[in-house]
């Protein structure tokens, strides 16, 4: 295996000071709440997911309810189908121990 560089390559610089890795949910946002169409099937809602990420290229893997869902790269998008509930969503990189905060939705019949 290779080892790391000790400093950073002037084609690919390290980030300002105090912005390191991050994940941060775009979409949906926290406490939102969604109800489920009567007219359509299946029995739950189906929800777009977004997130920012830093540095972009890493890829991360949606978290609901603390089981791994889809992973991603960018544009950091997913789409998921989720019963009706309270579900805590977190977005968490792939290969850094980087995970964003809990956005909770409610989801209703």
């Amino acid at each position: 295996l290779e080892v790391a560089p000790e400093r950073a390559s002037p084609l690919c610089p390290l980030p300002p000071d105090g912005e390191g890795p991050s994940v941060q949910i775009a979409a949906p946002r926290d406490q939102s709440r969604f109800l489920r169409d009567p007219e359509a099937t299946g029995s739950g809602v189906a929800l777009e997911l977004e997130a920012d990420v830093t540095p972009a290229g890493e890829d991360i893997v949606w978290i609901v309810d603390g089981v791994p869902q889809a992973r991603a790269g960018y544009p950091y998008d997913s789409r998921l189908t989720l019963a009706a509930g309270t579900h805590v969503i977190r977005a968490a990189m792939v290969r850094r121990s980087v995970v964003s905060p809990p956005v909770t939705v409610f989801v209703q019949d």
